[in-house]
């Protein structure tokens, strides 16, 4: 008696747990049930739905049962033609090659007041400002790169002056924090 309940709880257990495997999952909303027979057919095996007509005009009435033979009689196999299409892949995305470990160096400047720059002995690019960014050529690994940086500002009615050297390597980044300069008359 113990040995057969045993037996039966066992098969109830196994019977649960088969319930609940990845095969026997409930579907999610608007999941068709795969077809037994192939992708793409229709999930009634026997059952291929073609054109009305037939290649060569002949017309063709309901579905074709089987594989040739409409409504169980004997007729030729009539496959509707293959439109190839051209599938386009997308354009993969625009590749920034990057030599390896050769990165420009920055140097970021910030004034107590909008000011002109000038990067060795040229003047930067870009409008008088607090904040300015100032980059490198590409740098090799073991080159370096020497910001030779005047900046000029004027602050209560006079001007300022500041002149710093700062040397920087590849892909390095530096912050300089200008807050007062000598004073130019």
């Amino acid at each position: 008696m113990i040995r057969t309940l045993s037996a039966l709880l066992a098969v109830v257990g196994f019977a649960a747990s088969a319930a609940a495997q990845p095969g026997n999952l409930p579907l999610s909303p608007g999941v068709r049930p795969a077809s037994p027979i192939g992708p793409g057919m229709p999930a009634r095996p026997g059952i291929v739905y073609f054109p009305a007509v037939a290649p060569g005009g002949y017309p063709m009435y309901g579905p074709w049962i089987g594989y040739g033979y409409p409504f169980g009689g004997y007729a030729p196999f009539y496959a509707p033609p293959v439109q190839p299409q051209v599938v386009t892949p997308p354009a993969p995305p625009a590749v920034v090659v990057v030599p390896a470990n050769e990165f420009p160096a920055t140097l970021s400047l910030q004034f107590p007041a909008a000011a002109e720059v000038w990067l060795n002995g040229k003047p930067a690019k870009g409008e008088a400002s607090e904040e300015r960014v100032l980059t490198s050529p590409v740098l090799k690994p073991g080159e370096t790169f020497t910001f030779s940086v005047r900046a000029t500002w004027e602050q209560g009615g006079k001007t300022y002056e500041s002149t710093h050297t700062v040397t920087l390597g590849p892909g390095d980044r530096s912050r300089l924090l200008v807050v007062s300069g000598t004073e130019v008359k």
